[in-house]
């Protein structure tokens, strides 16, 4: 049990940056921010899951979903695989 208020949380972390002097790596703080500042954006592909789906449902392969959209073939298989339907994945298209 905190017998004080909070310090830090989501609208106060601080913020610790790497630096290297005479050949030893070590920590200097460098502020306080908000912690929604510092994580990662979804990448805002260019293709939609809705998209995906319905080439998929078209019968493309996974492969050709992805060279269409211009996205990677494991983005393909995450959002059909979520969408709950069977991935058929063929092993040799080049071939």
């Amino acid at each position: 049990q905190r017998s004080r208020a909070e310090l830090y949380g989501a609208d106060n972390v601080c913020l610790i940056g790497s630096e290297k002097k005479l050949n030893f790596l070590g920590w200097k703080f460098e502020g306080y921010a908000a912690e929604a500042g510092h994580l990662r954006r979804p990448s805002g592909d260019t293709a939609s899951r809705e998209q995906i789906m319905e080439l998929h449902r078209r019968g493309s392969s996974l492969r050709q979903i992805a060279a269409e959209l211009g996205v990677h073939f494991t983005t393909v298989h995450r959002v059909v695989k979520a969408a709950g339907e069977q991935v058929a994945v063929a092993v040799a298209e080049d071939s």
